[in-house]
């Protein structure tokens, strides 16, 4: 991608609301996880499995951890942060090279 297309993308996100901005967020960073995990060679059935027990962590524990960004390793939770870089740093002190960060809405 060229950098000239890049700061288009930039300026047209600053037209966002708030929540769109939101729900990009979390596309772009789906979408690299999903690369990740792809990158790292798993199976189909296996991203499959990962994503099931992610998704149920994430739905039994967001009253609990809702409104920070959370690490997690399969669905052990590495650690939570205020921001994703805060969230980057515990998952990497924790020896995970590719956990999962995601915002856990409140």
């Amino acid at each position: 991608m060229s950098v000239e297309t890049l700061e288009n993308l930039k300026e047209q996100t600053r037209k966002l609301t708030p929540q769109e901005k939101r729900l990009l967020a979390e596309h772009l960073v789906e979408s690299v996880q999903d690369t990740r995990d792809s990158d790292l060679g798993l199976s189909a059935e296996s991203q499959k499995e990962i994503l099931k027990a992610r998704d149920k962590w994430m739905r039994e524990n967001r009253e609990k951890y809702g409104g920070l960004y959370v690490a997690l390793d399969g669905d052990k939770l590495l650690g939570t942060g205020k921001n994703y870089p805060e969230a980057a740093e515990i998952a990497k002190k924790a020896g995970v090279e590719n956990a999962f960060i995601d915002f856990l809405p409140p």
